[in-house]
């Protein structure tokens, strides 16, 4: 088991699956379980606590991201596996870059056709493997 972060930050040996963080620090801190898995935690536009972990399933490679409640596998996580990770990454970077997900502040009924056919061919393709 490393003793970093994937953001360089050490890990208390002590207490490796301590997750607390300031939530007025920017970033998430990611640090490993005790089963040698990635987790970081961070507050919502709420300031509910959410989680982002890497989990034990592979294939595909999948991530959890949701609020925290009894368990990281709670019925409000969402598990995003490299696929829709790739479709949902042009959209959080033009946000952050915008404010905005689409090029104007409403998207096109263009846009958003092309969204939804591209997320349902995600979903069909995720339920036939």
């Amino acid at each position: 088991m490393s003793s970093e972060t994937k953001t360089g930050d050490s890990i208390d040996p002590a207490n490796p699956e301590d997750t607390t963080s300031n939530p007025d620090k920017p970033g998430i801190e990611l640090k490993l379980t005790s089963e040698g898995l990635l987790r970081g935690e961070f507050n919502d536009t709420f300031s509910a606590r959410c989680v982002i972990r890497e989990t034990e399933m592979t294939l595909p490679p999948t991530i959890i991201l949701g609020r925290i409640g009894p368990s990281d596998y709670s019925p409000t996580s969402i598990f995003i596996h490299q696929d829709l990770a790739r479709a949902l990454i042009p959209l959080l970077q033009r946000f952050v870059e915008t404010g905005a997900l689409g090029d104007q502040q409403s998207p096109t009924p263009e846009a958003e056709t092309s969204l939804t056919q591209e997320l349902l061919h995600l979903e069909e393709a995720d339920n036939i493997s």
